[in-house]
């Protein structure tokens, strides 16, 4: 079996044949060690790369999010002030990924109770706001 073992991983792994003779049992099993222990390496640094790719791609379309958001609000002259509160509260919804995270939470349940919670949380949420602080909470 270890002669299997040996082989099946030498290709699946996809070292190749003929690079290094390994002859001895003892020498199959350490070989099929490192096949494995290199797959597992392998499969770090493409999921490492992978994730930053997409790391890149979602600042990517924050940064246009963000870029559109500031083009309605020059179209509208919205005062400075204003266009810099509104676009560091965008900021912070993008950043903490807040809508898709609540979505997946209150999926599952009933409509109405969805839309209470979404209505409790916006409430909440808007209340951070320093334009709104000062508002009544009424």
């Amino acid at each position: 079996y270890t002669t299997a073992a040996y082989y099946v991983l030498y290709t699946v792994t996809t070292v190749g044949y003929g690079d290094v003779e390994v002859r001895t049992t003892e020498e199959r099993i350490f070989a099929c060690f490192l096949f494995i222990f290199g797959t597992f390496a392998n499969a770090a640094i493409i999921g490492k790369l992978s994730k930053i790719m997409q790391a890149h791609n979602i600042k990517s379309e924050r940064k246009a999010r963000m870029m559109e958001t500031l083009a309605v609000m020059k179209y509208f002259n919205i005062p400075k002030s204003l266009q810099q509160e509104v676009l560091a509260f965008q900021n912070h919804i993008l950043q903490h990924n807040v809508g898709s995270s609540y979505s997946k939470i209150i999926d599952g349940l009933p409509l109405s109770m969805q839309q209470h919670i979404g209505l409790y949380v916006r409430i909440k949420f808007i209340g951070t706001v320093d334009m709104f602080k000062a508002a009544n909470k009424e």
